[in-house]
């Protein structure tokens, strides 16, 4: 999912909030020495620089000449090495450990202020790359990324589509929302916390608050975009009973739905 946010241009890095809001700064919150954004912060940055050097393949990434965040997406999905020391899916597995691992990092130092340790960020990556690499038991059982990633549609003329997305935590989960128009120009990008730990709830919320956000948006038609097959289908009434979790929330996303007629969820 991480990948997937960072390829589309969806996370809320400084560069894309400072478009919006005013803020005190748009450095790195990891160097403080350039602007943050996604290539520079998951690639550029000295921290993700001493991350990818530190791996088995000693990857020096200010060699590699990106110009965006997806050339950097490209490379972990397709690169090759002359010596295969390894296949490329392990490449995409520690990428995605190691880009979930600094976006973590850079969230804690700006908003819980903890400080700043690389040796300790090195060892976790490591450690989970190790786990999930041991966990797969047989080639057959690895991601095929042999596929394009899959592109973002833009809704039709005078729409704006607002993707949701959720992440659980130990103790709460956060939400998130982006939503652009159809031109494919950003219209605002948010998230917040949701005292819930289970994957489908947290999706629902997510839902529900992007229906409440309509009456906001001056468009012609607003699609609501989950990637939860389950989410869909309850919503739709294709699960039923639905699940016991989610089934007041349901009822007050459909009532907003009835409220905002030019609203839908796919």
């Amino acid at each position: 999912m991480m990948i997937w946010r960072i390829a589309a241009g969806c996370l809320p890095t400084k560069d894309k909030l400072s478009r919006f809001v005013d803020a005190a700064d748009a450095y790195c919150p990891l160097c403080k020495m350039e602007t943050e954004t996604s290539l520079h912060l998951f690639a550029l940055c000295p921290v993700a620089k001493a991350v990818w050097f530190s791996s088995k393949w000693g990857l020096r990434m200010d060699s590699f000449g990106f110009s965006s965040e997806v050339d950097f997406i490209h490379f972990l999905c397709s690169s090759t090495f002359p010596n295969q020391l390894c296949q490329k899916d392990e490449l995409l597995l520690f990428g995605a450990i190691l880009c979930d691992g600094i976006w973590k990092l850079r969230n804690q130092v700006i908003f819980e202020d903890l400080p700043l340790s690389c040796d300790d960020l090195i060892a976790r990556v490591e450690k989970l790359f190790m786990e999930f690499k041991n966990s797969r038991l047989t080639a057959s059982d690895f991601v095929n990324i042999s596929h394009p990633l899959q592109s973002w549609a833009p809704p039709r003329c005078l729409s704006v589509k607002i993707n949701v997305d959720a992440t659980i935590g130990p103790f709460h989960s956060s939400l998130a929302l982006v939503a652009r128009d159809w031109r494919g120009d950003l219209v605002f990008a948010c998230s917040q916390k949701a005292k819930t730990t289970f994957p489908l709830q947290a999706e629902v919320e997510a839902v529900r608050w992007a229906i409440s956000l309509v009456a906001k948006l001056e468009a012609d038609n607003v699609i609501i975009e989950t990637d939860s097959k389950i989410c869909h289908d309850a919503i739709h009434e294709l699960i039923l009973p639905p699940p016991w979790r989610i089934a007041s929330i349901l009822v007050d996303l459909k009532s907003l739905l009835v409220s905002y007629s030019n609203a839908s969820v796919v």
